[in-house]
């Protein structure tokens, strides 16, 4: 009995795609909204290619892979030129967009096209490891680092002036937390 794989091909196409759209209008709407109160048009034009990449994976087309690379790199620079080598502020303009790239480059995933995508596979994992190797070198590079030595000379701190037992100016009766309530 023969098995039957256009169901579920175009079951994790259209999952897939989905995805893609929802990404895609979360960007281009949010964006939107960013650009109405003065932010950045990134967001919005993302949103764009990726309802693009959405309608593209619908129709099985390779396409989609190859402007998914453009998207993902377009990313990474404007992620740099914005912030820098900052990891902590590249992940959250990249996460989602590494993660379903890494999804897009699964056999499973790019064999159900209806051309096969080798070569737009292999771009996106060019793509993938520029990204990858980007938040590496982030990750491994602090630019809030402060670098400097500290003082030898400290001057002592005052003491404590005794604090009437009436007076609680902080939980527990002192800094110190050394009484209950009287």
């Amino acid at each position: 009995m023969a098995i039957n794989n256009t169901g579920s091909r175009r079951l994790l196409v259209t999952l897939t795609a989905l995805f893609a759209a929802l990404c895609g209008l979360y960007l281009l709407i949010g964006g939107g909204w960013l650009v109405a109160i003065g932010g950045s048009w990134y967001y919005p034009i993302a949103g764009l290619v990726m309802l693009s990449v959405a309608w593209m994976l619908w129709r099985s087309k390779r396409a989609a892979l190859w402007l998914y690379a453009a998207l993902l790199l377009g990313t990474m620079i404007w992620g740099v030129w914005e912030v820098g080598f900052d990891f902590w502020a590249l992940t959250p303009r990249s996460d989602i967009l590494v993660f379903f790239g890494i999804w897009l480059i699964l056999p499973f995933v790019w064999r159900r096209l209806v051309i096969p995508a080798s070569g737009a596979v292999a771009a996106l994992v060019v793509a993938l490891l520029i990204s990858g190797g980007i938040l590496t070198w982030a990750g491994f590079n602090d630019p809030q680092e402060i670098s400097g030595t500290l003082s030898a000379d400290t001057t002592p701190a005052e003491a404590i002036s005794p604090v009437a037992d009436q007076d609680w100016p902080a939980y527990g009766r002192n800094q110190e937390g050394q009484r209950f309530s009287p």
